[in-house]
């Protein structure tokens, strides 16, 4: 029984470790002609997104391209914050804002379901 105890304690300590690599909770800086603030979100890898069975309201989800260091940057926004910080207007996709100092392209809006605990508002 003991091992039993053991090898899920090394399943739960392997799926932190995974979990963690592909979410992690960060203030964001997000710079519009609207507005000037800092918003929760997360530095996040393509697995976040793909391994759940979310889905795009708008836009896209991460691809592999988007990770490659020559990219210009992107980032998806939860339906949430798409209301409070772009007033729901489809128009956001595709235009640039300043996240943390760095120009940054808007390619999604995650579906208002997707809201992971504690997941915030922007995901780069």
């Amino acid at each position: 029984m003991r091992g039993a105890f053991l090898g899920i304690a090394l399943l739960l300590d392997l799926c932190f470790i995974g979990c963690s690599r592909s979410y992690s909770p960060k203030q964001i800086r997000i710079v519009t002609t609207e507005i000037s603030r800092s918003v929760p979100g997360a530095l996040v890898n393509r697995e976040f997104f793909a391994n759940s069975s979310a889905r795009a309201y708008l836009g896209r989800f991460f691809v592999e391209d988007d990770f490659h260091r020559d990219r210009s940057a992107v980032a998806i926004v939860s339906y949430k914050g798409w209301q409070n910080m772009f007033h729901a207007r489809p128009e956001v996709i595709g235009s640039k804002v300043q996240l943390d100092g760095r120009q940054t392209a808007i390619i999604g809006v995650a579906d208002p379901n997707f809201a992971p605990s504690g997941a915030g508002e922007i995901w780069i």
